[in-house]
């Protein structure tokens, strides 16, 4: 395991995609000051990392281009059956893809993160907090979206493994995005179904913080919403983990 874990590293750090798509965050959250998220509202620095909620569809858009350039090529090049036929097992090669996925998601939040916080600063200025509670407010806030986002990484590392095919997995994962987008603008964000898909799905809750724009509302300082929020998430990225590592157990990899 551990040497396929470096293996993957060492292809992030050598291969294109992940700073392409770096560069494409960053760009888009400098684009976006000129845009809804800047352009009437007055956001500190201290606040950037908040933003993470409105960029939230592109990150994912990232990520499916991630997983559709950077694992599911490794299908259609061979390097997977190349790596079965040295002897590798099938569950740790599943595992090391995940763990890349989460370290691209994890990099794109966080460049998207300081590119927004340094963005605000620029244009009004960083806040008042104290460097121990902006560090405890940054790592609430990212810790949270990092989290939920790790929900997407699962299930598209899983939808991969089962296509086996770049085209599929990134028209499949862009039709569950469309879908979910789709049911949120028509469903809307409050009443029962809104409260049924905050418990369940914690990353829906993304969606609710760009709708309502408060905080508090996302859970920030509730205890009991934040242990379900990383039950649930916990839950379903095992349960997608789980698929993922099955269906590719029993596929005939040619």
């Amino acid at each position: 395991m551990r040497g396929l874990i470096a293996a993957e590293w060492f292809k992030l750090t050598h291969n294109k995609t992940l700073p392409i798509l770096l560069a494409l965050a960053a760009v888009f959250v400098v684009a976006q000051a000129e845009g809804s998220a800047f352009k009437n509202d007055v956001i500190l620095g201290q606040f950037g990392v908040t933003l993470l909620s409105a960029l939230s569809a592109f990150e994912v858009m990232l990520l499916v281009a991630f997983v559709g350039f950077f694992v599911t090529t490794e299908f259609d090049n061979g390097a997977v059956r190349n790596s079965l036929a040295l002897g590798k097992n099938r569950l740790c090669l599943y595992l090391s893809k995940q763990v890349s996925v989460c370290v691209a998601i994890a990099a794109l939040l966080l460049a998207s993160s300081l590119v927004a916080t340094a963005v605000g600063t620029v244009r009004s200025g960083f806040g008042e907090m104290s460097a121990a509670a902006y560090a405890g407010f940054f790592l609430t806030i990212f810790g949270l979206h990092l989290l939920y986002h790790t929900v997407y990484a699962a299930f598209f590392t899983m939808i991969a493994f089962v296509t086996r095919n770049s085209i599929l997995t990134v028209l499949l994962c862009v039709g569950v995005i469309v879908i979910e987008i789709m049911l949120v603008s028509l469903l809307g964000f409050s009443g029962e179904f809104g409260q049924t898909a905050r418990t369940v799905f914690p990353v829906y809750s993304i969606k609710l913080l760009y709708s309502t724009g408060d905080p508090a509302f996302f859970g920030y300082a509730d205890p009991a919403f934040l242990a379900r929020s990383v039950i649930a998430s916990a839950a379903e990225i095992a349960l997608l983990i789980g698929i993922g590592a099955w269906a590719f157990k029993k596929a005939e990899i040619k």
